[in-house]
């Protein structure tokens, strides 16, 4: 019983870590484009000039999220991020 519920739990573990991600970044939800990319403001999801400069930004965002979550880390450990930041990152998404 107990291999069925650890087996079970690394599947909704593994889901949950990755599917967003994998979405996100190779839009596998989206089957109207052979390839596109949240975050590329040249992908084809994205319409008009205004919408690829608000995409290039928040990209400009996001390099400064994992910047300071990368000085985070080395500043006050690995593991104090991981409880900190990622774990509750990761619960408030999971649904």
């Amino acid at each position: 019983m107990s291999r069925v519920v650890s087996r079970y739990a690394g599947h909704l573990l593994c889901a949950s870590v990755c599917s967003y991600i994998v979405c996100v970044c190779v839009s596998v939800c989206v089957f109207l484009y052979r390839w596109a990319n949240h975050f590329d403001p040249s992908s084809p999801i994205f319409k008009g000039k205004q919408e690829r400069i608000e995409v290039a930004i928040s990209d400009v965002a996001l390099a400064a999220v994992l910047s300071g979550l990368g000085w985070l880390g080395q500043a006050y450990g690995w593991m104090w991020l991981t409880k900190m930041y990622i774990i509750p990152y990761f619960i408030v998404n999971h649904w």
